[in-house]
């Protein structure tokens, strides 16, 4: 859809056999590109509500994802791609009251239809920021290096799935440009090896596995509870004197909370000598 217009596309297809293990193909085929040009008028509204809108409204961020020209100079007219050609797409997100932030591609899927949990659908990006479509087909995918933090770009090889063309939808995020990349928060990309767009290449060394929260909330929680264990050590004697000056003031007060603080120190005493790993 663009300002004046409304643009249906379609394809009349020849597709040949799909890649083993994927539901793509790269390999030539018969492609006819059909578009409908409507001109906009207050009869002709779309009911659907722009996610972009959404997160505006929300979060004052908005998230983007163009289509550039060769030299990203520039956002392409068309979205008519053939069997062969590179796409090129920007991520971006938009600040406005917000401090700096930097983007990410979380998770890419291609369909035949937008329906993201249709079938047959390609995983292209997956895992938290890996752009697998390199390492399954190789393709030339991949993030450029990156060279602002509210913009990323990546490269895709144009596919199409047997039978018809193909729409995508990505997930993307974006956290403070201060914070270091980590498993989570990545662009990583396949060439005899898997790199990152910022340099660190070392947060790509799950894409093979999974990429999931496990590592980072475990030190996140092991170091909470390391510094929750000093505490108690630090101050339970001045806790257990509070209650027992508390006690002796009111003497409505429950005092079998000391009992309970006692026995806790039994416990803790054997906790605070397991070192956390």
């Amino acid at each position: 859809m663009t300002k004046d217009e409304l643009v249906y596309t379609f394809a009349l297809t020849y597709t040949p056999e799909a890649f083993a293990g994927t539901p793509i193909t790269r390999t030539d085929g018969a492609v006819i590109g059909i578009q409908c040009h409507y001109q906009s008028s207050s009869a002709l509204k779309p009911t659907w509500v722009p996610y972009a809108s959404t997160a505006v409204g929300e979060e004052v961020l908005l998230f983007s994802l163009k289509l550039m020209m060769d030299d990203w100079s520039y956002e392409r007219p068309s979205n008519s791609y053939f069997l062969g050609d590179i796409i090129n797409v920007e991520a971006s997100v938009m600040v406005y009251n917000h401090v700096p932030l930097r983007v990410f591609v979380d998770r890419c899927v291609a369909t035949q239809v937008p329906d993201v949990n249709a079938l047959p659908r390609y995983l292209f990006i997956e895992n938290h920021g890996c752009l697998v479509d390199a390492k399954v087909t190789a393709s030339s995918s991949r993030f450029m290096p990156r060279s602002q933090e509210d913009k990323i770009w990546f490269q895709l090889e144009a596919f199409m799935f047997p039978g018809g063309s193909s729409t995508s939808v990505c997930i993307m995020r974006a956290t403070l440009a201060s914070a270091p990349s980590d498993a989570l928060h990545k662009s990583c990309s396949f060439a005899n090896g898997w790199l990152a767009a910022d340099g660190n290449h070392q947060v790509c060394s799950c894409c093979d596995s999974t990429c999931g929260p496990d590592v980072i909330i475990l030190k996140s929680l092991t170091t909470h509870i390391e510094l929750m264990l000093a505490g108690i050590k630090m101050y339970r004697s001045q806790i257990l004197i509070t209650l027992i000056k508390a006690c002796w003031i009111r003497e409505h007060f429950n005092c079998e909370s000391i009992r309970l603080w006692e026995k806790l120190h039994i416990e803790l005493d054997a906790l605070l000598n397991v070192k956390c790993l």
